[in-house]
């Protein structure tokens, strides 16, 4: 049985875009897997997307913030620039679900914005055998 005060494990996550209209493009799945050695891989559906890599640290008792890129590319393939996802999530108390809020902006290669960033909340379930 996994320790459930940790964020570590798997989690499935619904995300809305915040000042949406609620319309079906702006909520999306996403699979996140929280390592204890402070890593993080999340993977968007529908997105033909790499899977994001990043990175977490504890913010007090059931808090956590993190970081997560990927490299956005051209249909050609060239490199773009990349995709910064920055998320601050509270577990509930009994561990099995959690709330977030994230931002995610597009920047170029040298870290400048390409996009405004878009602010979005979550819900998500830890996935357990």
């Amino acid at each position: 049985m996994p320790d459930l005060s940790s964020p570590c494990g798997v989690w499935r996550l619904t995300v809305r875009r915040l000042g949406s209209f609620r319309a079906r493009t702006d909520q999306f799945g996403v699979l996140a897997r929280i390592e204890s050695d402070g890593t993080v891989t999340v993977f968007a559906g529908g997105s033909t997307a790499a899977p994001s890599i990043g990175a977490w640290r504890s913010a007090g008792p059931g808090r956590v913030v993190m970081l997560a890129e990927s490299f956005v590319t051209a249909p050609g393939g060239n490199t773009l620039g990349r995709l910064s996802v920055r998320a601050a999530a509270e577990l509930t108390g009994d561990g099995v679900s959690c709330r977030a809020r994230l931002q995610w902006q597009r920047i170029d290669l040298e870290g400048r914005p390409l996009a405004m960033p878009v602010h979005a909340e979550a819900e998500g379930t830890r996935l357990t055998p």
